[in-house]
């Protein structure tokens, strides 16, 4: 030790937390009192992987996540009888956390925001005035060559500022996301058709079924020459998981992924959900499902989802050619939330920014689950039905579990603070008071939760 530094802290191998220089040993004192626990450690693993992102999971991902992977035992066996079926093993062919899942599979998911940024400023932003029609145009069929030309001649006529051209690069930008979208998304599900046919799984294919890239996450330990003969079952299963996404809070992908790397299948959106309703050859219906008070703007996604689903542009808004879009807010189901259906038609589709106002309106005021929550209150539920299912699947008493998550948790603001020698005393903690209010409230979330899904 170099003179005039103070001696370095030592912290417990396990936690982390400083060591005492009464403690000779590697471990604090609460760790050396926890024993091994597989159960408690596999729900306090998951807990650790939701923490590095509480935000983009949400109060309601959170529980849900929780919900399927350690309280929803009709998925779980179901998730084990097809895996038996298919990889002849109950457990997971590809064990993985959620990250590397993510990581590993990220080829069968859809183009993320940086690839389709990538792609459309290399179409846009670096490209010339001169060639710029051309590239567009061999994108998407859809755009008149003509009407393009015109464009580009009316900006260049405004000048050759930069503010111009930045402007106009803009608006080229937006217009073409939807489309690099489209492209990208169908590119990847080619790759994901051809490793299909070269593992001859179609071969098992009877009757028609939609063809996602979470197939190939599903084909993933299915070697080539194992293909033909377990064609049948594979698609068999793909069906019967295509069943539990509509049955489910939850998307396809995550269901392949659970029943590959058994990791939590998780909610399709955590804020908003849309769905395109025919209702005869005119109009039809765009409903938008938001379940969260964080949704500040969906102008920008509304106005690609018209564009990719019906290949239309919103246009304005003319309350004489269309009715203006509903808003009503659903009580029912395990999520209050707000339904505002939007009614298209190619002569008169609502702007972004009339849709966008709808929402602020109705959404004032609504008593969403999420209101008034920052990133913390995300991280206290977190914690709150990790120390619930140690209580609830684990055998565990009030004071095993508060000191279980405490000796496991790297969070100081997330530790219970249960000292060992309060333990010691017959009376209640606080620590305990606060884990039986979360197993109440656990426990009131189950029951919502499951009511869909009992027949």
């Amino acid at each position: 030790m170099v003179q005039g530094q103070p001696p370095k802290r030592r912290k417990c191998r396990h936690c982390g937390a400083v060591l005492s220089r009464y403690n000779p040993g590697p471990l604090c004192l609460p760790c050396k009192d926890v024993e091994p626990n597989p159960c408690g450690e596999k729900i306090v693993d998951l807990a650790k992987e939701l923490l590095k992102e509480p935000q983009r999971w949400g109060l309601i991902g959170v529980e849900y996540i929780f919900f399927h992977q350690f309280f929803n035992q009709e998925l779980q066996l179901e998730l084990k009888e097809m895996r038996r079926q298919l990889y002849g093993q109950e457990d997971p062919p590809m064990p993985m956390t959620l990250r590397e899942a993510e990581q590993a599979f990220s080829r069968y998911e859809g183009p993320t925001l940086d690839e389709l940024k990538e792609t459309v400023e290399a179409k846009a932003l670096w490209a010339d005035f001169g060639n710029l029609a051309d590239q567009i145009v061999s994108l998407s069929s859809s755009i008149d060559r003509q009407e393009l030309r015109g464009l580009l001649n009316e900006t260049l006529a405004l000048g050759e500022t930069l503010r111009a051209r930045e402007r106009w690069i803009k608006s080229i930008k937006k217009a073409l996301m939807p489309i690099a979208f489209l492209k990208a998304s169908k590119d990847r599900l080619l790759t994901t058709v051809r490793e299909l046919q070269s593992k001859g799984l179609f071969s098992g294919l009877s009757e028609p079924l939609s063809l996602r890239l979470g197939l190939g996450i599903l084909a993933s330990p299915i070697a080539d020459r194992e293909g033909p003969d377990k064609a049948g079952v594979f698609w068999q299963v793909a069906k019967r998981l295509d069943q539990l996404e509509t049955e489910l809070p939850t998307y396809g992908g995550s269901l392949h992924t659970a029943l590959v790397c058994g990791t939590p299948p998780v909610t399709p959106n955590i804020t908003f959900q849309w769905e395109l309703v025919p209702s005869g050859p005119v109009p039809t219906v765009l409903r938008i499902r938001i379940f969260s008070a964080k949704v500040r703007d969906i102008s920008g996604l509304y106005e690609a989802t018209v564009q990719e689903l019906l290949g239309l542009r919103p246009r304005k808004h003319s309350a004489t050619a269309c009715p203006d879009p509903e808003a009503e807010w659903i009580e029912e189901g395990p999520l209050a939330h707000l339904k505002i259906s939007v009614f298209l038609r190619p002569a008169s589709i609502p702007t972004a920014s009339y849709v966008q106002r709808v929402l602020r309106k109705e959404a004032a005021g609504r008593p969403f689950y999420d209101r008034g929550t920052k990133v913390f209150d995300i991280e206290k539920r977190i914690r709150a039905w990790a120390t619930v299912s140690l209580r609830l699947l684990c055998g565990m008493g009030n004071r095993d579990a508060l000191r279980f998550w405490d000796a496991h948790c790297t969070d100081d603001r997330l530790r219970y603070g249960f000292e060992r020698k309060r333990a010691q005393y017959t009376f209640t903690v606080p620590q305990e008071v606060q884990l039986q209010q979360d197993v109440d409230h656990v426990r009131q979330r189950l029951a919502t939760m499951a009511r869909p899904l009992i027949p």
